[in-house]
């Protein structure tokens, strides 16, 4: 599999590249505030202005040197063009968007937490690349409204097969990315950026990054008496037991964020085939959001809280919590408050930390609020 994913990198990295990687002039009038769905949206100039936002944190963060700013800042943007079109091939499964609002989250909390050069330029390449191993993915992406539209069926059968199809699809993607990963940054280590041990920090958390999704539905389909070999704690994380629990920890919480977006919201919807109207944003939003809390749950049926987790919820860094709950606030009375109106969102919508549609930015709570 290595070999086959080193040759696939060669192909991919002599293909023409795309016209100077820049950020392409927006082809719609943001200051006029129209309305415009994310189906409308290219996903990829959505992606580059996730990046944009994230540079920008970090290039007006002045707590490193100018030299640093400028070279983390460069490096991303690198990193961004050279996976690009593994981002691109994998859209299928996982909108590109996805991979820079996870870095534009892990930017968010690696200065909220203080992070060091080292640890801070580490964690942002972890979330920027964990998901490339879906451009190698061969197995179908099952949607969680599919399984538990057959579970309110009462199809039990039916709901294993499609566990078991989304598990080996997520584990599947995770070991690909792992693998894609100990190649693809070999240049850093060549250039003194970051360590043979980084890459293998970022490998290792890259692998599991997804485990608990896992566990849910093994879970899940146990409740309901079905024949699964589910041992509880099987697929969760054992925070404290490894050198990169730090990064697991940064790694979930950016990830799970993308989850109370106005694009991650938006995202399920449509991979779910569901009109995107307030209604619906509305309902998605309370899905994910108890998600967040089922998998604290996790950790706690399986005897493995250690008293990491953010008031009874997945997240382990307080400025992701402080982000997840102002979202779980101000974002659900906003909506309520905007009727829909999404030309002209009410600023308490704003600082909630979605996407507005009609701005096209990721605005998110001031990790230093």
């Amino acid at each position: 599999m290595k070999k086959i994913i080193a040759i696939t990198i060669a192909i991919m990295m002599a293909m023409p590249s795309h016209p100077a990687h820049a950020l392409r002039p927006m082809p719609y009038d943001v200051s006029a505030k129209a309305k415009y769905t994310l189906e409308e949206i290219d996903d990829e100039l959505l992606a580059r202005y996730n990046l944009q936002a994230a540079l920008s944190l970090v290039k007006n963060y002045d707590t490193f040197t100018a030299k640093q700013r400028r070279d983390l800042a460069a490096l991303l943007e690198d990193l961004f063009k050279r996976a690009l079109p593994y981002f691109e091939q994998g859209a299928k499964s996982n909108p590109m968007s996805h991979n820079t609002q996870a870095l534009n989250n892990m930017v968010k909390i690696a200065i909220g937490e203080e992070f060091s050069y080292r640890k801070f330029t580490v964690a942002c390449i972890a979330a920027l690349l964990h998901d490339v191993g879906n451009a190698f993915c061969t197995k179908r992406k099952v949607t969680p409204a599919e399984i538990y539209r057959e579970l309110s069926a009462g199809n039990i059968d039916k709901v294993k097969a499609l566990v078991e199809e989304v598990n080996a699809y997520r584990i599947e993607h995770m070991e690909k990315g792992a693998e894609l990963l100990e190649i693809f940054l070999k240049p850093l280590i060549e250039a003194d950026i970051i360590s043979a041990k980084d890459v293998t920090d970022i490998c290792s958390v890259v692998r599991v990054h997804d485990y608990p999704y896992i566990e849910r539905f093994l879970r899940d389909l146990y409740e309901h008496r079905a024949a699964v070999d589910y041992v509880p704690g099987a697929y969760l994380f054992r925070f404290g037991e490894s050198q990169a629990s730090w990064l697991m920890e940064a790694l979930r919480d950016a990830d799970r964020l993308y989850m109370m977006t106005y694009q991650g919201v938006v995202k399920d919807l449509i991979f779910d085939n569901q009109p995107v109207t307030p209604e619906n944003i509305m309902r998605q939003l309370q899905i994910n959001i108890k998600i967040h809390i089922d998998e604290f749950v996790l950790y706690q049926e399986a005897a493995m809280d250690d008293g990491g987790f953010m008031a009874h919820t997945s997240y382990r860094t307080p400025t992701a919590y402080h982000i997840f709950k102002s979202a779980t606030t101000d974002t659900e009375q906003a909506i309520l408050k905007s009727s829909g109106d999404f030309a002209n969102p009410p600023k308490s919508i704003l600082a909630a930390g979605i996407c507005y549609p009609s701005e096209l930015l990721c605005i998110g709570i001031n990790a230093a609020a």
